[in-house]
């Protein structure tokens, strides 16, 4: 018996243990999965001219280092991220382990990434910006998108969206 259940164990582990292609976590995600050039990598932005940049929206992968939350109006909000970015495959792993998403311990150095958007008006300041830190975390995961613009060697992404992915879903041991 216990040699069936077993092997029923490992069959299941071999037929749900697969890669997939990164998925965006919802419709607003999308639309920036879409539109950014992954392949662009921080070095290869320094090297574009201004004009360049402002047509181009990237998406890179970091570990959240600082975040800084200001209210602007009554419900509008930004949030600076400085973010160390680490070189990532855009591969989801769904084996038997916990951990999903696999980064790099190598990357490009900092950038900071600009978020702008609308607290829900049934929500209070206190406790939007209480479950914003606790998703945006230092040494988080995230997938931030957004026009690169460089300003004095620091590269910011204007316009930016932003996907926190909390530690136990990722892993940074692997050097690619």
């Amino acid at each position: 018996m216990k040699r069936h259940t077993l092997a029923i164990i490992l069959i299941a582990c071999f037929f749900t243990a697969c890669t997939h292609s990164y998925k965006p976590g919802g419709p607003r995600e999308s639309a920036y999965f879409d539109k950014a050039d992954r392949r662009m990598s921080p070095t290869m932005v320094r090297e574009l001219s201004q004009d360049q940049m402002q047509r181009l929206t990237v998406a890179w992968a970091g570990l959240i280092k600082s975040v800084e939350l200001k209210e602007i109006s009554e419900r509008d909000l930004q949030a600076t991220l400085v973010i160390e970015h680490r070189n990532f495959d855009w591969i989801t792993d769904n084996g038997i382990q916990i951990a999903k998403y696999f980064l790099s311990q190598k990357g490009e150095g900092q950038f900071v990434a600009q978020v702008h958007f609308s607290r829900p008006i049934e929500m209070s300041y206190e406790k939007f910006r209480s479950s914003f830190m606790e998703q945006n975390k230092a040494d988080n995961m995230i997938i931030a998108y957004g026009t690169p613009m460089v300003d004095k060697d620091q590269i910011v992404l204007m316009n930016a969206m932003a996907r926190p992915i909390p530690k136990y879903l990722f892993h940074t041991r692997w050097n690619y």
